[in-house]
């Protein structure tokens, strides 16, 4: 009686678990396209005050503006020695991105790291 019991149950709300999962996956990928629109038109040159991961994104916010950026990155052997920008970057290096521009440098003492990333844009 009990298996029965946890068939009809599995049923009735597999339905609505699914639809939940959808609903959350939609809502994450239009707050990820949001942070992107506005890392993606920004002119960003400044300072930063501190890292953090942000809604599984690299984000940053930079002193004098308090301005925070999410973006979403490629690590790449070649242009930033395969490290990962929350892991790496630090209060008082420098960052710059010009609008649309597709890198984003981050200044590090004397050295130059890129970091490329993904480019999210709002699906019909």
């Amino acid at each position: 009686m009990k298996i029965k019991e946890n068939i009809k149950f599995a049923i009735i709300f597999s339905p609505v678990l699914i639809y939940l999962m959808l609903y959350g996956l939609k809502y994450s990928t239009s707050i990820g396209v949001n942070h992107f629109s506005h890392f993606d038109s920004s002119n960003i040159d400044g300072i930063i005050s501190k890292v953090k991961i942000i809604n599984q994104g690299s984000g940053f916010t930079l002193i004098k503006t308090n301005s925070t950026f999410v973006f979403y990155e490629y690590s790449d052997k070649m242009l930033n020695d395969g490290t990962i920008f929350t892991l790496f970057a630090k209060h008082g290096d420098s960052v710059v991105k010009r609008p649309y521009s597709d890198t984003l440098y981050l200044y590090k003492g004397h050295k130059v790291y890129r970091y490329t990333f993904q480019h999210l844009v709002k699906s019909e």
